[in-house]
């Protein structure tokens, strides 16, 4: 239906209601007999499924609404019904909330908020044409990257990891939400999650395996970790997540990510060596500090990363503070350095002081002689 369509409609709708007023009307639109979500739009599409907005006749509000574009693969409409429960588990300011899940068709549908805005990646790239945008300040970026910490961190403490941690996967609205999307990798820790989320949790082989229905690889090249690389046997935990993190914090600095190369393979072999290019030495507009950072929680020993995700989000908060990160290991001028940063006036104040301190003993020494 065009929108001029929709328009006269709802206008004719509202000419009868006000002729006709119903005693209750607010009351007889909810008993009122019909389809509950209607003027779908097309969105957007990915491997499994299509997103379409709507309209949700009870609430009166848009919601974005996802389909399998094919219910026949038994596996995938189990996987793609995981990714609804896993998802609808997580109440959090920065995790994208689902509202309803159902069947339609023998077909399944997930509703959930509709985000306006763009994703992450679409931001890096706009930033990396070297086009205008809100986020061509630093701090603001790492603001974002502070939310999501708050959402993976949330997820973990539920027993939920992500373990598909990239831009394309956040969603920045133009009011300033910042949501986490696609749980479709999602996996459930059994000892640590709730109770009604053991159903959702796969112990079989398929499971343990890194790769997907499809034959690729379970996680995107560039922000996976090692061990989910499939060529090591290290199980995936919270540590795996923590690295996708830091390949997030490479590319928001510098609008790359931290593992590429000519094939699927060499970016696999890349990632299994968690060789990462220096960034500080090459360019000045990023801080060893924040280099520092995500080299800790990209490291390969999974003991050397950050042990929590508050852990790294600590360290980003003391950068954008004025303070030094732990892991810089900052000397004592360093120290000294971040201290005349964040004490600015101050500094100048005593400054001046000693300057005036030391103009008035050298007028005093000149006289006395």
């Amino acid at each position: 239906m065009q929108k001029e369509e929709q328009f006269q409609s709802k206008f004719s709708q509202l000419f009868e209601e006000t002729f006709n007023p119903e005693e209750n009307p607010l009351e007889q639109a909810l008993k009122r007999q019909g389809e509950r979500y209607l003027e779908f739009e097309f969105y957007s599409e990915g491997a499994i499924k299509q997103i379409h907005t709507c309209l949700d006749m009870k609430t009166g509000r848009r919601v974005a609404m996802a389909r399998m574009k094919d219910s026949s693969n038994t596996k995938r409409k189990e996987s793609f019904i995981r990714e609804a429960r896993i998802n609808a588990a997580l109440q959090h300011p920065n995790i994208v909330p689902v509202y309803d899940v159902g069947l339609k068709n023998n077909m399944p549908w997930f509703t959930m908020k509709f985000i306006e805005g763009q994703s992450l990646g679409e931001i890096i790239e706009i930033l990396k044409k070297g086009e205008l945008s809100h986020f061509d300040n630093l701090t603001d970026r790492l603001d974002v990257f502070v939310k999501v910490c708050d959402a993976v961190a949330y997820a973990h403490s539920r027993g939920i990891l992500h373990l598909d941690l990239k831009p394309d996967n956040i969603r920045v609205s133009e009011y300033g939400d910042v949501v986490l999307c696609e749980w479709g990798l999602a996996d459930v820790i059994p000892s640590e999650c709730d109770e009604p989320l053991l159903d959702v949790c796969s112990p079989s082989l398929e499971d343990f395996d890194e790769k997907t229905l499809d034959g690729t690889v379970k996680g995107t090249p560039g922000y996976m970790a090692p061990e989910q690389t499939g060529l090591i046997k290290e199980r995936k935990g919270k540590h795996t997540d923590i690295f996708s993190l830091g390949a997030l914090l490479y590319t928001l600095l510098t609008y790359e990510k931290a593992f590429s190369g000519e094939s699927l393979k060499d970016v696999l072999d890349k990632t299994l060596k968690a060789e990462i290019p220096s960034t500080s030495e090459s360019s000045d507009l990023i801080p060893y500090a924040l280099e520092a950072v995500y080299t800790k929680a990209m490291s390969k020993d999974i003991k050397d990363r950050y042990q929590s995700v508050k852990e790294l989000q600590q360290e980003i908060r003391n950068f954008i503070s004025g303070f030094s990160t732990h892991a810089e290991n900052a000397s004592f001028l360093k120290l000294m350095g971040y201290w005349v940063k964040r004490n600015q006036t101050l500094t100048a104040i005593s400054s001046f002081a000693s300057v005036l301190f030391l103009g008035l003993l050298i007028v005093s020494l000149i006289n006395s002689k």
